[in-house]
Protein backbone atom coordinates (compact mmCIF):
# COMPACT_ATOMS: atom_id res chain seq x y z
CA UNK A 1 0.00 0.00 0.00
CA UNK A 2 1.21 3.66 -0.70
CA UNK A 3 1.25 6.92 1.32
CA UNK A 4 1.10 10.32 0.22
CA UNK A 5 3.63 11.01 3.40
CA UNK A 6 7.00 11.94 2.03
CA UNK A 7 8.14 10.31 4.90
CA UNK A 8 6.78 6.94 4.65
CA UNK A 9 6.01 6.34 1.13
CA UNK A 10 5.23 2.57 1.59
CA UNK A 11 3.05 1.17 4.86
CA UNK A 12 2.89 -2.67 5.11
CA UNK A 13 -0.75 -3.80 6.28
CA UNK A 14 -0.65 -7.54 7.47
CA UNK A 15 -3.37 -9.61 6.33
CA UNK A 16 -4.52 -13.17 6.37
CA UNK A 17 -6.48 -14.58 4.11
CA UNK A 18 -8.37 -18.36 4.18
CA UNK A 19 -9.55 -20.69 1.45
CA UNK A 20 -11.59 -23.78 1.48
CA UNK A 21 -13.62 -25.59 -0.60
CA UNK A 22 -17.31 -24.98 -1.38
CA UNK A 23 -19.54 -26.71 0.49
CA UNK A 24 -17.04 -27.66 3.60
CA UNK A 25 -13.27 -28.33 4.27
CA UNK A 26 -11.00 -29.59 2.03
CA UNK A 27 -12.05 -33.66 1.70
CA UNK A 28 -15.30 -32.07 -0.13
CA UNK A 29 -15.51 -34.33 -3.11
CA UNK A 30 -17.32 -32.68 -6.44
CA UNK A 31 -18.43 -34.70 -9.03
CA UNK A 32 -18.33 -31.60 -11.87
CA UNK A 33 -21.03 -31.22 -14.53
CA UNK A 34 -23.12 -34.11 -15.05
CA UNK A 35 -26.71 -33.27 -15.96
CA UNK A 36 -27.55 -37.46 -16.23
CA UNK A 37 -31.16 -37.51 -17.67
CA UNK A 38 -32.99 -39.62 -15.64
CA UNK A 39 -34.86 -42.10 -17.56
CA UNK A 40 -38.63 -42.99 -16.78
CA UNK A 41 -38.38 -46.45 -16.43
CA UNK A 42 -37.86 -49.48 -13.92
CA UNK A 43 -33.77 -48.95 -14.03
CA UNK A 44 -33.62 -44.73 -14.23
CA UNK A 45 -30.04 -43.93 -13.00
CA UNK A 46 -28.58 -46.37 -10.48
CA UNK A 47 -25.57 -44.07 -8.90
CA UNK A 48 -22.57 -44.91 -6.80
CA UNK A 49 -21.94 -41.83 -4.72
CA UNK A 50 -18.23 -42.78 -4.13
CA UNK A 51 -16.90 -44.34 -7.55
CA UNK A 52 -19.16 -42.23 -9.90
CA UNK A 53 -20.63 -45.65 -11.51
CA UNK A 54 -23.74 -45.49 -13.23
CA UNK A 55 -26.35 -47.74 -14.27
CA UNK A 56 -29.04 -46.85 -16.93
CA UNK A 57 -31.16 -48.69 -18.97
CA UNK A 58 -28.62 -49.39 -21.60
CA UNK A 59 -26.87 -51.51 -19.35
CA UNK A 60 -23.90 -51.40 -17.00
CA UNK A 61 -22.70 -52.66 -13.86
CA UNK A 62 -21.18 -51.38 -10.64
CA UNK A 63 -18.92 -53.57 -9.21
CA UNK A 64 -18.86 -52.39 -5.82
CA UNK A 65 -22.65 -51.69 -5.64
CA UNK A 66 -24.91 -48.28 -6.05
CA UNK A 67 -26.23 -46.25 -3.02
CA UNK A 68 -29.77 -43.99 -5.16
CA UNK A 69 -31.72 -45.10 -7.73
CA UNK A 70 -34.22 -42.34 -8.87
CA UNK A 71 -36.66 -44.46 -11.78
CA UNK A 72 -40.12 -44.70 -12.95
CA UNK A 73 -42.19 -47.75 -12.62
CA UNK A 74 -45.25 -46.58 -15.04
CA UNK A 75 -42.72 -44.26 -17.12
CA UNK A 76 -44.55 -41.05 -15.82
CA UNK A 77 -43.87 -40.62 -12.12
CA UNK A 78 -40.64 -40.40 -10.34
CA UNK A 79 -39.41 -42.62 -7.74
CA UNK A 80 -36.52 -43.26 -5.07
CA UNK A 81 -35.19 -46.86 -4.38
CA UNK A 82 -32.04 -47.39 -1.77
CA UNK A 83 -30.40 -50.46 -2.98
CA UNK A 84 -27.60 -50.20 -0.19
CA UNK A 85 -27.24 -48.15 2.93
CA UNK A 86 -27.58 -44.86 1.34
CA UNK A 87 -31.11 -42.56 2.11
CA UNK A 88 -32.58 -39.13 2.04
CA UNK A 89 -32.34 -36.28 4.02
CA UNK A 90 -36.59 -36.33 5.05
CA UNK A 91 -37.69 -34.35 8.17
CA UNK A 92 -41.04 -36.06 7.95
CA UNK A 93 -38.86 -39.49 7.56
CA UNK A 94 -41.62 -40.19 4.26
CA UNK A 95 -40.35 -37.94 1.74
CA UNK A 96 -37.03 -36.66 1.29
CA UNK A 97 -37.01 -32.80 1.59
CA UNK A 98 -36.05 -30.40 -1.15
CA UNK A 99 -32.94 -28.12 -0.10
CA UNK A 100 -31.51 -25.23 -0.27
CA UNK A 101 -28.42 -23.27 0.06
CA UNK A 102 -27.36 -23.15 3.92
CA UNK A 103 -28.38 -26.65 4.20
CA UNK A 104 -26.51 -28.53 6.67
CA UNK A 105 -26.31 -32.40 6.19
CA UNK A 106 -24.41 -34.44 8.57
CA UNK A 107 -24.81 -36.56 11.68
CA UNK A 108 -28.02 -34.69 12.89
CA UNK A 109 -29.76 -35.00 10.02
CA UNK A 110 -32.41 -36.95 9.62
CA UNK A 111 -32.29 -39.85 7.25
CA UNK A 112 -35.00 -41.79 5.97
CA UNK A 113 -35.80 -44.31 3.07
CA UNK A 114 -37.67 -41.26 1.74
CA UNK A 115 -39.75 -40.71 -1.20
CA UNK A 116 -40.23 -38.43 -4.05
CA UNK A 117 -42.80 -36.57 -3.70
CA UNK A 118 -41.02 -33.13 -2.98
CA UNK A 119 -39.53 -33.63 -6.04
CA UNK A 120 -42.41 -34.14 -8.22
CA UNK A 121 -43.52 -30.68 -7.52
CA UNK A 122 -40.75 -29.68 -9.99
CA UNK A 123 -37.43 -28.34 -9.08
CA UNK A 124 -34.06 -27.11 -8.53
CA UNK A 125 -32.89 -28.39 -5.51
CA UNK A 126 -30.58 -30.34 -3.34
CA UNK A 127 -31.13 -33.70 -1.95
CA UNK A 128 -29.28 -34.83 1.20
CA UNK A 129 -27.94 -38.34 1.34
CA UNK A 130 -25.24 -40.35 3.42
CA UNK A 131 -23.83 -43.54 2.75
CA UNK A 132 -21.04 -45.85 4.01
CA UNK A 133 -17.52 -45.05 2.58
CA UNK A 134 -16.50 -48.26 1.12
CA UNK A 135 -12.76 -47.15 1.34
CA UNK A 136 -12.65 -45.86 4.96
CA UNK A 137 -15.99 -47.60 6.40
CA UNK A 138 -17.11 -44.00 7.84
CA UNK A 139 -20.57 -42.87 7.07
CA UNK A 140 -20.07 -40.12 4.45
CA UNK A 141 -22.46 -36.90 4.02
CA UNK A 142 -22.92 -35.17 0.56
CA UNK A 143 -25.90 -33.47 -1.87
CA UNK A 144 -27.10 -33.67 -5.51
CA UNK A 145 -28.41 -31.08 -7.15
CA UNK A 146 -31.36 -32.22 -9.13
CA UNK A 147 -33.97 -30.74 -11.26
CA UNK A 148 -37.32 -32.04 -12.12
CA UNK A 149 -41.03 -31.06 -13.68
CA UNK A 150 -44.34 -30.49 -12.64
CA UNK A 151 -46.42 -32.74 -11.85
CA UNK A 152 -44.58 -36.19 -11.78
CA UNK A 153 -40.91 -35.29 -12.06
CA UNK A 154 -40.36 -35.64 -15.50
CA UNK A 155 -38.09 -35.03 -17.26
CA UNK A 156 -35.82 -35.19 -14.50
CA UNK A 157 -32.12 -34.56 -14.60
CA UNK A 158 -28.66 -35.31 -12.17
CA UNK A 159 -26.87 -32.24 -12.19
CA UNK A 160 -24.29 -32.51 -9.95
CA UNK A 161 -23.31 -33.92 -6.30
CA UNK A 162 -20.87 -33.16 -3.62
CA UNK A 163 -19.80 -35.40 -0.58
CA UNK A 164 -17.22 -34.53 2.40
CA UNK A 165 -14.92 -37.80 2.41
CA UNK A 166 -13.85 -37.43 5.81
CA UNK A 167 -17.66 -38.18 7.37
CA UNK A 168 -17.72 -34.46 8.54
CA UNK A 169 -21.02 -32.39 7.62
CA UNK A 170 -21.67 -30.64 4.55
CA UNK A 171 -23.20 -27.30 4.52
CA UNK A 172 -24.81 -26.75 0.67
CA UNK A 173 -23.23 -23.32 -0.28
Amino acid sequence: MTSNDPDEHTVEVPITVNVTAAGGGGNVIDSGVLNYSINADFTGLYINWLTGCTITSGGGSCPEGTDFNPWSSDGINLNFFYPSAGNCVASDTISCDVLASGAVIGPGSTFAFGGPNNFRAGSTGYLGFSFVNANTLAVNYGYAKFTTTSPTGFPATLNEYWYDNSGAAITIP
